[in-house]
């Protein structure tokens, strides 16, 4: 039997979208996650919030995101 992991397809897809940001050497900001995806900026924001909330991303002081280690 599969585990689920409690995450929503949202929540996995914003956080595949930072991880690979990361990879391709592009700063991890709202803005620039907004743009990968496609999706307005204030709807990213938003989600940001909700993922800070979970502890699943945190914001440095410069404004660039950060996943857990």
């Amino acid at each position: 039997m599969a585990q689920t992991t409690g995450l929503t397809q949202a929540i996995q897809e914003y956080l595949e979208s930072l991880y690979w940001l990361g990879e391709a050497g592009i700063d991890r900001t709202p803005t620039n996650l907004a743009r990968a995806m496609q999706y307005s900026p204030p709807s990213v924001t938003e989600m940001v919030h909700r993922l800070e909330a979970e502890g699943m991303v945190a914001t440095g002081a410069d404004g660039r995101l950060r996943l857990p280690a």
